[in-house]
């Protein structure tokens, strides 16, 4: 039978009779083992993997073997890539492995949990599966290491994974087979994480390929998925789709959804201008809108969370400009916007605040838009709905050189949560509520 086996090399993989050759308190593990590497004199073993492969070889023969092994940017005292090197090296001497062993360099922190889950799974997506057990060594590297090895070689290979462990000073080598309720419970973890994160097209292709969920489920998992990409269309066909197999209370939900984006889908398109209806639908949209851009912030998204913020924004400026004077912000035939301009020359006080603003009023844009709101905001003292509103889109407004120096605009600035909040320096998700709820 075949093996692939992979294995985490730590500081305690070289050593005499059991006992670790470096002292990782006051070695410089790196250091001194590249310099050992470099005279090709060892004179002790490979203390952990040794009789781990001793033991697989009784019954497989070893196709392939990864060693993974850190070295860092910057170089890290501990990092393990030349004792991985004089690993291959004493394993090759005493088994002839030759080319069949590959070192596998980690450059970022191994106790990173997240950067080697990352890691990790790229590595699981370039290894082949062809072999009849993938034997993985979890004794050597950091904890971090070993439970993204353990994850997602279990993901990858599923039941052809046994973990072998060998104890430092321990004579024997333990093996454990991984069975088919282990995997599926580290496979709903896995979609859990999706879901929570609001990747549901690979939270249902996830419960598609490895059974984990009912039909039902799947399709409305690809609704969401339909549903956040503002492809309603598609969305409302696999809710119906979802909707044949559901009954009770969960049917009535279902097409309760399907109500809710149909509305959506129509858009303002037939809707009498101005109407009840209209401003319903209108709000209906800038809701979806809200929706989705929290979607992004908890992706950690931030600039396309910001691209959207931006629309919210000029949305909420176009609603409350035609809820206030029930005048169109739409472009007409002849590209112009003459019913616009008409509200602002028929209106002396408003034409002369937004001149003295430095405002040219041709159409109606983001800034005179706001300078308008500005100026209901001034004649209005009582209403506290414009005031709100006014003051949170102004602080809005203070992100607008952030998005215009980053990819949504000119140039190449990155977009953090940090450098959010530093300019914002208030709850901005609670902001955005706030003024879907003044309207």
């Amino acid at each position: 039978m075949r093996s692939i086996v992979i294995a985490n090399i730590g500081n305690s993989d070289l050593g005499k009779e059991e006992k670790p050759y470096f002292d990782i308190r006051k070695n410089n593990v790196y250091g001194y083992s590249k310099r050992l590497y470099e005279r090709k004199r060892y004179d002790f073993g490979a203390i952990l993997l040794e009789p781990v492969i001793k033991e697989i070889v009784k019954e497989y023969e070893i196709e392939r073997l990864y060693l993974f092994a850190t070295k860092q940017r910057p170089v890290h005292p501990k990092d393990t890539i030349y004792v991985a090197y004089i690993v291959k090296e004493i394993l090759d001497r005493e088994f002839g492995f030759g080319e069949r062993i590959e070192v596998v360099q980690i450059d970022e922190n191994p106790a990173d949990y997240d950067m080697m889950f990352g890691l990790y799974e790229g590595e699981m997506g370039r290894i082949s599966p062809d072999a009849d057990v993938i034997h993985v060594s979890i004794t050597g590297g950091t904890p971090a290491q070993n439970m993204a090895l353990l994850i997602k070689s279990l993901l990858a290979f599923g039941n052809k994974v046994q973990v072998v462990y060998k104890l430092m000073g321990s004579k024997e080598v333990e093996k454990f087979k991984i069975g088919e309720a282990i995997v599926k419970i580290l496979l709903m973890e896995q979609l859990k994480a999706l879901k929570k994160r609001h990747l549901y097209g690979s939270a249902a292709q996830l419960a598609e390929k490895y059974n984990l969920l009912e039909l039902k489920e799947i399709l409305m998992l690809r609704a969401k998925e339909h549903r956040v990409l503002f492809d309603f269309e598609e969305s409302v066909k696999v809710l119906k789709k979802a909707l044949e197999g559901a009954h009770g209370e969960e049917r009535a939900r279902i097409k309760s959804e399907i109500e809710d984006i149909e509305r959506i889908e129509e858009g303002l398109k037939g809707r009498e201008r101005f109407s009840e209806e209209y401003f319903l639908t209108y709000r209906a949209l800038i809701k979806e809108l809200v929706y989705n851009m929290k979607l992004k912030w908890d992706q950690g998204a931030y600039a396309d969370f910001l691209g959207r913020l931006f629309r919210f924004e000029e949305a909420v400026l176009r609603y409350t400009f035609e809820k206030e004077f029930n005048v169109s912000t739409e472009i007409d035939e002849s590209k112009e916007y003459p019913a616009f301009k008409e509200i602002i020359e028929s209106n002396n006080k408003l034409k002369r605040f937004l001149e003295e603003s430095g405002i040219k009023s041709e159409e109606p844009n983001r800034r005179t838009l706001f300078m308008i709101l500005t100026f209901l905001k001034k004649e209005n003292p009582d209403r506290t709905d414009i005031k709100e509103i006014q003051e949170i889109i102004g602080k809005i407004e203070k992100l607008a050189d952030l998005r215009n120096k980053s990819i949504l605009g000119h140039g190449f600035k990155g977009i953090s949560r940090d450098r959010i909040k530093e300019i914002y320096r208030r709850d901005i998700l609670s902001d955005i509520e706030r003024v879907v709820e003044l309207m």
